[in-house]
């Protein structure tokens, strides 16, 4: 039986949570899941591309969420979920069926893409791909380039490709310096290309020391880690 607290936590959380219901569910290979929300909730909301949503787990938990795509006149998102570890994200997106309700916090800011122009490279890894698809949503980003580290750079190669980001370099977690090589390479005009960093705490910092020791300046860079290892809270 649930506690006292969790009752009031949860009451409480329906004041401001978004009412919404899962309509389609579809696995992307092993690790990937595109999840698709309606509701009356979610009509009339102003999104940013690069913004987060916080589902709602139970409690006081929550995992955070970059939509791909917000429609407010047909109240509509999508999600673009990476089952990555054991946490309760993982279990819900490995479990989450249509006709499941969906508690919403936000939209709120995070990574403001609505202003990126020229040529992009997004680098991060697989909880980075749901971003670089929002990113394609802002029709002065193009062109885009975008380098991903992933643990089945294979699986993460046919996800990309089935939700449109075939133009992809793909690397194997672990292999940072390889990924900072890459970037580096297509870093031949830095002060006419954004760079947009997301993903491991541990890979952005490499990225950012990298660029610092080889004196390489894009013109913009807007950077967040989206994880840690052995750290929660982070979003």
């Amino acid at each position: 039986m649930a506690s006292l607290l969790d009752r009031t936590v949860d009451l409480a959380s329906q004041l401001w949570l978004r009412d919404a219901t899962a309509a389609e569910v579809e696995r992307l290979g092993p690790s990937f899941t595109r999840i698709a929300l309606e509701g009356e909730a979610l009509r009339g909301v102003s999104w940013t591309p690069g913004a987060k949503v916080q589902v709602h787990m139970g409690g006081l938990t929550y995992r955070t969420y970059t939509p791909t795509a917000w429609d407010p006149d047909a109240g509509t998102t999508e999600l673009l979920a990476c089952d990555h570890g054991d946490g309760p994200g993982s279990a819900w997106v490995r479990t989450v069926a249509p006709g499941d309700p969906v508690g919403l916090f936000g939209p709120r800011g995070s990574l403001g893409l609505d202003k990126v122009s020229g040529r992009t490279i997004v680098v991060g890894d697989e909880t980075s791909i749901a971003l670089a698809v929002a990113l394609g949503t802002v029709a002065a980003a193009e062109p885009v380039e975008r380098i991903f580290e992933a643990t089945d750079p294979d699986a993460t190669v046919e996800v990309l490709a089935a939700v449109g980001l075939d133009r992809a370099t793909v690397v194997p977690v672990g292999a940072r310096d390889d990924l900072t090589a890459v970037l580096l390479d297509r870093l031949d005009a830095p002060g006419s290309t954004t760079l947009v960093l997301t993903g491991d705490q541990a890979t952005v910092k490499h990225v950012r020391a990298a660029l610092r020791a080889a004196d390489v300046r894009p013109a913009r860079t807007l950077a967040k880690a989206y994880w840690a290892e052995g750290r929660t809270g982070l979003d």
